[in-house]
């Protein structure tokens, strides 16, 4: 039943049917305005209904993102200290059981930061946030590399684990490199942890252009002699949070989002992704995608992770802005390990007070710290004249898109997530200290 938002009457001495025509025609207006007004008034209030049902959406979708921003800090924090502290044991003196304990801790600690990675992506998707990146890569490269790193893990189950390349595969191609290793690294992993015997085979097909610069449809296989998949699973699979076995008892792991990640960032790219697979023989996940000719590149120019030079960091003066205990205590050890004399301070304000004692040559700076933020600190450093040149680099836990946006518009230069691994940092300062004399100039 509507709710009612009006009422309008029209009282006559006379019945209706005594009307003369004058009457019935004003009696027909009075019934058309009558009408109108209703109308109106029932379209207003749809259009206050769809505005407040708009405002309680977007006030969802900020609360969840906020508290998304506010969970990935609060435990990337704690897991940079793990990986830290791991990272600096196996550095030290070990037996070999020691050193194979610290080992598996290490691994855990990773699985633990993939799985939260997943779930980020995962809201990242679903909230329609999930930007991709245009630029030159090495198509077969890309692949190879990716491929590479998850050879360890086949040779840990005494897998096989092969590359097919055709003739034809196009070199330098426009696309995401980033996302194309990941749904690699989601496809091949999730081969090997459902194989036992065998192995795993990726293969690459390409369809040639009709005409040199019309995109090139590139289909990559992941073929596997593992477990399969029941046919009754092989839809629900590409759903979040659905498995092959979901039940309390199944034998493997995960959260059950990697193939629905996969799903969304292919579609997202444009293309298409399914399965074929034969119950106790084997699975093939297959993707398509179609990659537009890139520039030709030479090679100093394929993608690496960070600028090294061979400049030693022996000498650099580091003041380092962190109110974790624990992530102090990785740093500094890193550092020391580095030769880099460093300051620590809790705080922004503590770091401007040190910044008005000493001369640094690089200022490390976490975001959410207590009394002043890392972002008000920057503003502070950049508008005084004597500081307003130093190098600042988020090192922060903030790790969502838009938190490396929020940095660099608030004066900082550069920006590493935590967790962080130690050859990351050291990237990080040799690029800066390689910069150094073009940034004094």
């Amino acid at each position: 039943m509507g709710q009612q938002v009006g009422l309008m009457m029209l009282f006559t001495r006379i019945a209706p049917e005594r009307y003369n025509q004058q009457e019935a025609t004003i009696r027909q207006i009075l019934s058309k305005f009558a009408e109108m007004v209703a109308i109106a008034l029932i379209n207003e209030h749809a259009r206050e209904a769809t505005e407040q049902a708009r405002a309680r959406a977007e006030l969802a979708a900020r609360t969840r993102q906020e508290f998304l921003a506010n969970m990935s800090h609060e435990i990337r924090t704690p897991l940079n200290g793990i990986l830290g502290m791991l990272n600096l044991l196996r550095e030290t003196p070990l037996n070999e059981e020691q050193r194979d304990l610290v080992r598996t801790a290490h691994h855990s600690a990773e699985h633990l930061l993939g799985i939260l990675n997943e779930i980020l992506d995962m809201a990242r998707l679903e909230a329609g946030r999930m930007a991709l990146e245009s630029a030159p890569l090495n198509l077969p490269e890309t692949v190879r590399a990716a491929i590479e790193s998850m050879r360890p893990l086949a040779q840990q189950k005494r897998l096989t684990l092969q590359l097919h390349l055709p003739d034809e595969c196009p070199q330098w191609v426009m696309g995401d490199s980033l996302r194309l290793r990941q749904i690699l690294f989601n496809l091949v992993g999730n081969a090997i942890k459902f194989t036992h015997e065998g192995g795993v085979t990726v293969r690459l097909h390409v369809a040639p252009a009709s005409q040199p610069e019309q995109p090139v449809r590139v289909r990559f296989e992941v073929c596997d002699t593992g477990i399969g998949i029941p046919p009754e699973r092989l839809t629900a699979i590409f759903e979040p949070f659905e498995q092959a076995d979901g039940s309390s008892t199944r034998q493997y792991g995960g959260t059950g989002l990697g193939l629905a990640i996969c799903k969304r960032l292919v579609e997202l790219m444009g293309g298409q992704i399914g399965v074929q697979s034969a119950l106790g023989k084997g699975s093939t996940f297959w993707f398509e995608l179609d990659f537009t000719p890139a520039p030709t590149q030479s090679e100093p120019l394929v993608e690496s992770t960070a600028s090294r030079c061979d400049g030693s960091l022996n000498g650099l003066r580091v003041l380092v802005a962190e109110d974790n205990l624990v992530n102090q205590k990785v740093v500094a050890r890193q550092l020391e390990r580095w030769g880099v004399h460093y300051r620590l301070a809790a705080n922004g304000r503590e770091a401007l007070e040190w910044l008005a004692q000493e001369p640094f040559d690089l200022i490390l700076m976490d975001c959410q710290m207590p009394e002043m933020d890392g972002f008000e600190a920057t503003r502070r450093i950049r508008d005084q004249k004597s500081t307003a040149h130093i190098p600042i680099i988020a090192l922060t836990a903030n790790a969502l898109p838009e938190d490396r946006e929020m940095c660099l518009q608030a004066g900082m230069d550069d920006y590493l997530p935590k967790p962080f691994k130690p050859e990351a940092l050291r990237a990080m300062l040799e690029r800066w200290v390689q910069a150094r004399p073009a940034q004094a100039a």
